[in-house]
């Protein structure tokens, strides 16, 4: 497709150049050159077009969903609105399926829990690509797992709830984010560092509506 509309485009320049060349302008061949710049342009943007969806590196359907897509929007906002910076540069010109996307396959871990299934007790319902590897799981069984699953003893996990019950009050304290020890699907502890973690809302009120944490680096402990 690519080939045969450039091969369109490469005939209608060269055709047009050499009867320009040649000096002939009369009404008909004006009209004519006319309409083949009018072409030349459908053709060039169907083929820009198609070639920028050929580079984009695919992701799995769920990453695109419109349930998906909506919750990104209210991640990525909510993390300008608590940090005064953009996750994704620019993130509001951007569709929110291009949201979805990049943040899909951002090389660092981003993932969310949220409050709607159990205030008390958080559900993971995003993780891109970097987070999923990390961790050793896959989506689907990923995001019906609560986010308590992460620790691996009592202690971790009563540092967790005090950490999360922190960025929900809004009295984060960057030190206990740093370091923080996880644990993957399959028991090997990993270390989380350079961690931000935030709070998540739907425009509607001021209460969270879950959290979201993008971490920079993960590194094998075991």
């Amino acid at each position: 497709m690519l080939a045969f509309a450039s091969a369109i485009i490469l005939t209608l320049l060269t055709t047009t150049s050499t009867l320009e060349a040649f000096g002939i302008s009369s009404t008909c061949q004006q009209r004519k050159t006319t309409a083949d710049h009018q072409l030349l342009q459908r053709i060039s943007h169907i083929v820009l077009r198609s070639s920028k969806h050929s580079l984009d590196p695919p992701v799995a359907s769920h990453y695109t969903s419109p349930a998906v897509t909506d919750w990104l929007k209210q991640v990525l906002d909510s993390y300008h609105r608590e940090t005064g910076h953009d996750l994704l540069p620019n993130h509001n010109s951007l569709s929110c399926e291009e949201q979805a996307r990049a943040v899909a396959l951002f090389s660092d871990a981003v993932a969310s829990h949220d409050f709607f299934r159990d205030p008390e007790d958080p559900t993971f319902n995003y993780a891109n690509v970097a987070f999923l590897e990390a961790f050793g799981y896959e989506w689907d069984e990923f995001v019906i797992l609560p986010s308590r699953y992460c620790v691996e003893n009592e202690k971790q996990m009563e540092d967790r709830r005090r950490i999360l019950d922190n960025v929900r009050d809004g009295v984060e304290d960057e030190s206990d984010l740093d370091g923080l020890i996880r644990v993957r699907k399959d028991g090997r502890r990993i270390i989380l560092k350079g961690v931000t973690l935030w709070n998540v809302f739907d425009g509607k009120n001021d209460d969270p509506v879950g959290q979201a944490v993008w971490v920079e680096r993960i590194e094998s402990l075991d």
